[in-house]
């Protein structure tokens, strides 16, 4: 394996992303200070293949700064066997790991040779490599502070790691692979033996089956002849089915027929009867006929009756229509007065709401002239309020000004003691000087006090006015 390519991002402590090539370097040195990512870049290497590092986990490998969205991501690319392999591994925090195993093709791009998943992928690469981590870490890549890892192993441990940096252990995979063929081969072998075995005995057997064809055949024969007989039987059959159904449905039509005409004479003997029916019923009116013809004449005086009443019925319509316009005018002067009854009401009731609502305005004019005489009068504490916070301000500007005065004199006074002190040893009057110093400089203290009360005063009454 040939390194090419290295690119780190967020991987301990890198944060953006960093390039290293390793293209026409035979022999390099790595130096800096302690913490400035010498041992990260060995680190990406062996995490990126094998997915293990110096960190116990992973998330500890994300740099501190990124975001909870951002991965540490490290893309190794090597060279085996004059074809370019890429390993793309990322981890972001509390999430699963990404591992990506990639080939470039001829035209340039890569072509995905990664598993379904993570761990199918890292058997692929450790596959392809021909060596795992512990084999890459003591031949190929010493760990920092791990040098003797090697000689420290067992001597199992260490053949098993020797057996791999020399190729023994596929030897080992070519003689699982023979063992596995060879116990085929048997297998295939066994197999044809035994069918060579049922081949023989039943060649052993080919008299008798030979014997047993011919007697099939003639058997076969024979019921060939009797089947040629039983179809003659069955055609024969079958037309005289046919010429059976053919008679019995001749049979079915004419008891159909039968059926209809037998309706008929039903029909025509109760069409018979009704007419008998109907000739008696004619007889007995006929026997009626002076009934009837009273009936008949009390029928057209009552016709001439109604027809009286008829025109006593048009005339009172006619009246009725020549009354509608005056009722239709009535109607409407109804509903003039009715709707002059409702508007008259309405007014009434907007009067009387009228003088409620002057009762409520009278009264909310007297509460409105009792707020502004309130209002005048906090107008007129606040003028005084005012008056005395222009009075404080001056009084605060004197107080400012014999502040500055009185800071003046206390420097003047501190560096006339400082130079007491040094001069202290010479005379007792300078003593004195320094005792009046301090007495002022209390009494400017209190002064002070004073004036930040004043100052607490005015901030009080500043708010009270706001």
């Amino acid at each position: 394996m040939i390194p090419v390519r290295l690119e780190l991002t967020n991987f301990l402590s890198y944060r953006d992303t960093a390039v290293l090539e390793f293209n026409d370097i035979h022999l390099a040195c790595i130096a800096g200070p302690n913490g400035a990512g010498k041992s990260s870049i060995m680190d990406a290497m062996t995490w990126a293949l094998f997915g293990k590092s110096r960190s116990s986990s992973d998330d500890d490998l994300v740099n501190r700064q990124a975001g909870a969205d951002e991965a540490a991501e490290v893309r190794f690319t090597f060279i085996l066997e004059d074809s370019n392999y890429r390993v793309i591994r990322s981890k972001r925090p509390n999430k699963t790991t990404i591992l990506e195993l990639q080939m470039q093709s001829a035209d340039g791009g890569w072509q995905p040779l990664s598993e379904s998943k993570v761990r199918e992928t890292q058997g692929a690469i450790e596959d392809l490599l021909r060596m795992n981590y512990d084999t890459f870490t003591n031949a190929s890549f010493l760990l920092q502070g791990k040098a003797d890892e090697f000689t420290t192993r067992t001597a199992a441990q260490r053949k098993e790691i020797l057996a791999e940096l020399l190729g023994v252990t596929q030897w080992d995979q070519y003689r699982e692979q023979a063992t596995a063929a060879r116990k085929e081969a048997e297998g295939d072998m066994a197999l044809l033996d035994i069918r060579l075995n049922e081949i023989a005995a039943e060649l052993e057997q080919e008299q008798a089956r030979r014997g047993a064809l011919e007697a099939a055949r003639e058997a076969q024969q024979a019921i060939s002849e009797k089947l040629a007989v039983k179809e003659q039987l069955l055609s024969q059959t079958r037309l005289n089915e046919a010429a059976r159904a053919q008679q019995q449905q001749t049979v079915a039509n004419l008891q159909g027929q039968l059926q209809r005409l037998r309706a008929k004479l039903q029909q025509t003997r109760e069409t018979l009867d009704g007419r008998l029916s109907q000739r008696e019923q004619l007889a007995a009116t006929v026997e009626q006929a002076p009934e009837i013809k009273a009936a008949y004449e009390s029928y057209q005086n009552a016709d001439k009756a109604l027809q009286a009443q008829q025109e006593l019925a048009n005339k009172f319509n006619q009246l009725q229509q020549a009354a509608q316009p005056f009722k239709l005018q009535l109607t409407e002067a109804r509903s003039r007065l009715e709707q002059r009854r409702q508007g008259l009401e309405e007014q009434a009731a907007r009067v009387e709401a009228g003088r409620v609502e002057q009762t409520t305005r009278a009264d909310e004019l007297r509460q409105s002239e009792e707020a502004l005489t309130q209002a005048r009068q906090r107008s007129d504490q606040l003028a005084i309020v005012e008056e005395e916070l222009q009075q404080a301000r001056q009084h605060l500007q004197q107080l400012a000004g014999q502040r500055k005065l009185l800071h003046q004199e206390l420097t003047a006074l501190q560096e006339q003691a400082r130079k007491l002190e040094h001069l202290s040893t010479e005379s007792a009057s300078f003593r004195q000087s320094k005792a009046e110093a301090e007495e002022i400089l209390d009494a400017a203290s209190k002064k002070l006090d004073g004036i930040s009360e004043q100052r607490q005063v005015l901030t009080q009454r500043q708010a009270e006015m706001q």
